[in-house]
């Protein structure tokens, strides 16, 4: 299923409180605290899935996908890219829709070698940002900066390794590359 690394809760805060990280990046282990219905409902469909495996055996896995980017809009951020003015509970994660693509085919592709049911975030290694990843935690959000200092470059602040060590899937698009020099 293709859900949504909404599940989380990190994004639609309707309580207006910051979203609880606790550990840099996130991965899979991390707790979901979803407010809105549509965070709620990508959860819940997870949890529906995994129900299923349990009940019929069938094989089941969620996708956490960041925001799909088509070479457009990997275009589009480049040519919009600027210097940010604070912290986002969005976490500036993308991904090409080439490499959900791809993410969907290993899996269907190496189901049989995979547990019943999984979840796999599925996001670029890198941020949506020009400015390195910890410098921005350090100075848009600095009681996160604990959990941020093995960061690296524009390293996502949400992990994919899970996904990479099950399948062998690695991202593959860029939209640095469309950054006028």
């Amino acid at each position: 299923m293709a859900g949504s690394n909404c599940a989380l809760g990190h994004g639609f805060r309707i309580s207006q409180t910051p979203f609880p990280i606790e550990k840099l990046p996130i991965d899979e282990t991390h707790p979901c605290y979803p407010e809105d219905s549509y965070s709620f409902t990508k959860r819940a469909g997870e949890d529906l899935l995994a129900s299923y495996s349990r009940a019929y055996g069938i094989r089941t896995y969620v996708t956490r996908i960041a925001g799909i980017c088509p070479q457009e809009r990997r275009q589009a951020i480049a040519q919009n890219a600027k210097p940010i003015s604070g912290w986002s509970e969005w976490l500036w994660c993308w991904v090409g829709s080439e490499d959900v693509a791809s993410a969907h085919r290993l899996l269907m592709e190496k189901a049989e070698t995979l547990p019943v049911h999984d979840v796999y975030f599925v996001n670029a290694d890198d941020t949506t940002l020009l400015e390195p990843s910890r410098e921005v935690v350090e100075k848009f959000n600095p009681e996160l900066a604990p959990l941020a200092t093995n960061m690296t470059g524009h390293q996502s602040f949400i992990n994919c390794d899970k996904l990479k060590k099950a399948v062998g899937w690695e991202h593959q698009t860029s939209w640095r590359n469309n950054l006028a020099s």
